[in-house]
């Protein structure tokens, strides 16, 4: 008798043991592939666990999204427990865990690097590539008076909000966030190495040596050359003299295909066009970048107002204190173009 009866409570342990084992397969065993160790789990705002769900099994980052939204029903766990973000889950997490780190907002940052452009609509394109939000909603920030207001930029140099680095940001960062937190990263920039002092000797404000810097960057491939280069401009400036920046005219032209600025692209009507306008353009023809910056700020001193590429491929160029100087170094280059087979 007491035999019979333990056969029937071990097939009945038995049993339940089945049923636990089938009901929480999914639960208790792993679900999160070896794939998700290359790649991140990302969920958009609005998104549904179902959506979720299926979108990881398509990407072969779970085994089976049917597993998922078991437990799911069974842990009472529903879309609004979902977190939009970007995650780094850990292959062999069974769904309880998976379930329960999408339920804890713990993103794995983006690190996003910010390489010189030349308009924000670049920017925007970039940027929108590597988070949430699209190109268009950072255009739009990026074009918004108030905002740009707030932030003490318009619309022609919001472009001094961003220095070129890699910025570690959520991937849903929100465009007037993200706007807010370049803008911090900017004013730390300024305030570290002394620039707010040399900002002040130099007796020129951010926004406007940053332009000078963006001029600057275009004008020579030459990190040691640069503060050369800023030195002639800013003897320009203080001397009322017309820049005569050839990036400046290729920008206002809006063609960065030109690569040699002729009089018909200087005769162009533009506030950018530096042939035309004395003083700096309203705003920055591109990105500035950190050594531009800071070649303004460290400019050389010296007496030149005149610069005309070297007769050679370096990118550099010959300077020059006279126009009569500066005639003789125009007509060597002049005379190696034509060796070349080109001409001004």
């Amino acid at each position: 008798m007491k035999k019979k009866v333990f056969i029937i409570l071990t097939s009945i342990v038995i049993v339940l043991i089945t049923i636990i084992l089938v009901v929480f397969k999914g639960s208790i065993f792993s679900n999160v592939t070896d794939k998700a160790k290359d790649g991140y789990v990302y969920v958009y705002d609005n998104e549904n666990l179902l959506q979720v769900a299926d979108s990881l099994e398509q990407q072969g980052l779970i085994k089976s999204a049917d597993g998922l939204l078991k437990t799911a029903r069974i842990m009472g766990f529903s879309d609004k427990h979902l977190i939009p973000g970007r995650y780094q889950v850990k292959p062999g997490w069974n769904n309880v865990q998976l379930l329960d780190f999408l339920s804890r907002g713990k993103q794995s940052p983006v690190n996003l690097v910010v390489n010189p452009v030349r308009k924000v609509e670049n920017l925007a394109s970039v940027v929108g590539k590597r988070l949430e939000y699209d190109s268009l909603d950072f255009v739009v920030a990026l074009t918004d008076t108030l905002l740009l207001d707030s932030l003490g930029v318009n619309k022609y140099n919001a472009m001094t909000l961003f220095i070129p680095n890699t910025y570690q940001v959520y991937w849903t960062i929100k465009p007037k966030s993200f706007l807010h937190k370049m803008k911090k990263e900017a004013d730390q920039f300024w305030e570290s190495d002394g620039r707010l002092n040399k900002l002040k000797e130099l007796g020129m404000t951010k926004e406007e040596v940053y332009t000078l810097a963006s001029i600057v960057d275009k004008e020579t491939l030459a990190d040691a050359e640069k503060p050369t280069v800023a030195g002639l401009y800013l003897n320009r400036l203080k001397m009322g003299m017309p820049l005569q920046a050839d990036p400046t005219v290729v920008f206002a032209n809006n063609d960065f295909t030109i690569k040699r600025v002729t009089n018909k692209h200087t005769a162009i009507k533009s506030p950018y066009n530096t042939y035309l306008n004395k003083g700096l353009p309203p705003g920055p023809i591109s990105m500035a970048t950190a050594s531009g910056i800071d070649a303004v700020l460290n400019h050389e001193k010296h007496n030149y107002l005149y610069m005309c590429a070297r007769p050679d491929t370096s990118g550099r160029h010959n300077f020059a204190e006279t126009f009569e100087a500066h005639v003789q170094f125009a007509n060597i280059y002049r005379d190696w173009l034509t060796k070349q087979g080109l001409s001004l």
